[in-house]
């Protein structure tokens, strides 16, 4: 017996020293220790109420016990002064976008330019921003007309490593692996496993003699382009929703590209002399591809085609045996020869074998009349045209619209110009609408016009108006992301964001323009005294459009606009246009993608950090994570997801409301015994209740491909603290890459650059 219980003794002592051991490295290991901070009380006791002690009288009375009633505590007015560092924001040279690129000569095996014709049209590529064991594919890339590997579109590239794949048609498949620099320009060369060669075919018929003749000329066809795989691996997530929300995600494949090589159609009634029987031909080695051989069955009968990659020697000199029919000689004399100059095909061979020169771009077309009346009749067509004169930054918007439809919703028509002239075509049977803008602040109204019964009608523009300065100041954050910045007046209607002007920061890192108001926008903007500006930040138009901010203006700032010079500072915003910035980047300063974070107000983190204590507890002790069963949803309408935060700031007081209509032995009833016996304590049960795990699930952040996050936070209140808790190379929820102390600040809170582990 005694050694019975000297063994338990030791298995429950070594059990003990196990769960210390884990519950070391999970509160104070290096791999949370630093990063989370000194370990700090997890809910203070609460000293006795007067409610609790009229209960236990009750109890000790014998009395039916009242349930507790469990409120939401709501954020006191006074902001808890943390006694831990405050995080300082960092504005360094790693707040700017990389601007790294590649630019790769593709060759064949012998190094040779490729020749356009035997890629095809549509050669395939794809590029592939590596990142640890996840891949990010970057669009914008293609292949220009010379052969080489060029980047357009949105922004250069990262620091770090990317592989390149790329189906050359004839040429074969090749992959190819760049590690770049921050700001590098890299120049490189790809080669393709394909090359051209001549391979000689020698045609002898069944007595042994050379073929003299040819029904037609043997022809090579390259193999055909395949779907490249898609080598996108990203990675799961890490942060949950809310339990009342729903994700879907939407994924959209790509497909592949096809390459051939053309070639002449076979005409009859000619024949190919041979030369001593052989006729040669340009084949792409390497690469498994095809020989056709045309035949007539009545002139002579042979092998259809070879498939082979066309290596090795047997191919300088490769017999085909041929059955050659009585009618041979007959046939032949009737047809006529079309090679007479290059018997055997040698120098259509050999010319093939030559590098290919590199593409000459396309000559440019002559400008159109625009006072010609398009094709089909002055009974079918209207065109209108705009002399802008001296006003070339000002540009004509045209739409069509069929009867019933309205002008936001119609397609922008094709605007064709010439010098300070500018014009579309419009069908008879469709209503044309017009307006002028130059792309920032200066946009007239849809003017509906009539057809003209000539065909032509000539269009003054409205006179200019008194011209307006505006200049943006945004935070430094902001500006690292806006290479260029977008701007248009918001008054009420929709405006085509593809007729957006760029705009670049000056050295000093502001955004200034010069534009101009309409008179209808500045009636409208004297009337109401108030209005609003929509600015956009990116490294083009693109991505501009998906980093927007509105600033709503004034009287005194209406008042400003309206004499013609207006001064922004987003820093400075109004509190009720609450918004998060910052950029989280490696070790390498390239930014992260993927990186999702969490923000806590200081007040509560108490709260959230014993919960997620607790959560560690279990799984140590291998039980399972506690799940929410029973919990009535929000109605409907409230329970779609939107990435909104300030939709999902209302759908979260409808969840409290909910929970408010509960008190303590409700909670506990439909949030099940293990729920419930996880969280004790009734305010920590309510927490997960409402976010679903001890993080904040409703104030979550993710950054963009750049690692760049620019969001709504109407959760945050000027002057209070809160935590941020973000996530990159951990994909453990309970373990967090770092924690951060701040304190927002009124309209833009940056928080500059933050460090994280690189995947």
């Amino acid at each position: 017996m005694e050694t019975r219980r000297g063994k338990l003794a030791l298995g429950l002592g070594a059990l003990g020293i196990m769960l210390v051991l884990a519950w070391n490295a999970f509160t104070g290991g290096e791999d949370t220790g630093d990063l989370m901070g000194p370990r700090e009380a997890a809910v203070s006791a609460e000293p006795d109420r007067p409610d609790r002690v009229q209960a236990t009288r009750h109890r000790e009375a014998g009395a039916e016990e009242m349930p507790a009633q469990v409120e939401h505590e709501e954020e006191s007015s006074e902001d808890i002064v943390p006694t831990e560092q405050v995080w300082e924001p960092l504005y360094d040279r790693r707040l700017k976008a990389g601007e790294a690129s590649i630019q790769a000569r593709l060759v064949d095996a012998e190094g040779r330019r490729l020749d356009r014709r035997s890629i095809g049209r549509r050669p395939g590529l794809r590029l592939w921003r590596r990142l640890g064991p996840f891949g990010l594919e970057i669009r914008e890339i293609r292949w220009d007309l010379e052969g080489s590997l060029g980047l357009l579109g949105r922004h250069g590239l990262e620091p770090g490593l990317f592989r390149v794949e790329l189906d050359g048609g004839g040429y074969g498949y090749t992959r190819a692996s760049f590690n770049v620099s921050s700001d590098e320009k890299l120049q490189d060369e790809v080669k393709f496993p394909g090359r051209w060669r001549v391979v000689g075919l020698r045609f002898i018929d069944q007595d042994g003699q050379p073929l003299p003749y040819l029904a037609g000329v043997p022809r090579f066809e390259a193999r055909t382009g395949t779907t490249l795989p898609d080598r996108s691996a990203t990675p799961k997530d890490v942060l949950q929703e809310p339990p009342a929300m729903a994700t879907f995600e939407t994924r959209f494949g790509t497909g592949g590209f096809s390459s051939f090589l053309p070639h002449r159609r076979r005409r009859s009634q000619q024949k190919y002399a041979t030369l001593n029987g052989v006729y040669y031909v340009a084949v792409i080695s390497g690469v498994t591809g095809f020989i056709k051989i045309p035949r007539q069955a009545h002139l002579y009968r042979t092998k259809d085609f070879f498939r082979s990659r066309f290596e090795g020697k047997e191919w300088d000199d490769r017999v085909v045996r041929v059955e050659r029919r009585d009618g041979y000689e007959t046939g032949m004399d009737r047809r006529t020869l079309a090679n007479e100059d290059d018997p055997g095909g040698v120098k259509a061979a050999d010319e093939r074998l030559r590098e290919a020169p590199p593409t000459k771009p396309a000559a440019p077309q002559r400008a159109k009349n625009p006072f010609e009346i398009p094709s089909g009749g002055t009974g079918s067509w209207t065109r209108f045209i705009v002399d802008f004169g001296n006003r070339p930054t000002l540009e004509l918007v045209g739409t069509r619209c069929r009867k019933g439809a309205s002008p936001q919703q119609a397609p922008l028509t094709l605007i064709r110009r010439q010098g300070a002239l500018q014009w579309t075509s419009i069908r008879r049977e469709e209503t044309p609408y017009l307006r002028i803008t130059d792309g920032l602040l200066y946009r007239t109204p849809w003017k509906k016009l009539d057809h003209a019964p000539d065909g032509l009608r000539i269009i003054t523009p409205p006179p200019p108006g008194r011209r307006v300065t505006v200049e943006v100041k945004a935070p430094p954050t902001l500006t690292g992301l806006g290479r260029i910045m977008t701007i248009h007046l918001d008054q009420g209607e929709a405006f085509a964001p593809r007729r957006h002007v760029a705009v670049a920061p000056s050295p000093d890192g502001l955004y200034r323009l010069d534009s101009g108001l309409s008179p209808e926008q500045r009636q409208a903007l004297d009337e109401a005294h108030t209005g609003r500006l929509v600015l956009g930040f990116g490294s083009d138009l693109a991505s501009a459009r998906e980093h927007r901010v509105t600033v709503p203006l004034s009287k005194a700032a209406v008042e400003r606009l309206l004499a013609g010079q207006l001064e922004i500072d987003l820093e400075k915003m109004p509190t009720s246009v609450q918004r998060i910035t910052f950029r989280c980047v490696g070790v390498l300063s390239e930014g992260l993608p993927w990186v999702e974070a969490s923000v806590v107000p200081y007040d509560d983190e108490a709260s959230a950090r014993a919960m997620r204590e607790i959560l560690w507890r279990r799984r140590v002790l291998g039980q399972p994570a506690p799940t929410i069963a029973g919990l009535d949803e929000p109605p409907e309408e409230e329970a779609e997801n939107s990435p909104d935060p300030e939709r999902l700031a209302r759908i979260r007081t409808g969840v409290r409301r909910l929970l408010d209509g509960l008190n303590a032995d409700d909670l506990r009833r439909k949030s099940g015994r293990d729920l419930a016996d996880a969280f004790p304590d009734p305010r920590q049960l309510r927490r997960f209740l409402e976010n679903g795990s001890w993080y904040d699930a409703w104030n979550r952040l993710r950054t963009d491909d750049r690692g760049f996050v620019l969001a709504k936070a109407p959760y945050l209140a000027p002057g209070r603290h809160y935590v941020l808790y973000l996530w990159s190379k951990s994909r453990d929820a309970l373990k967090p890459d770092r924690r951060l102390v701040f304190q927002a600040h009124p309209g833009f809170t940056d928080l500059g650059v933050i460090s994280l582990p690189s995947y």
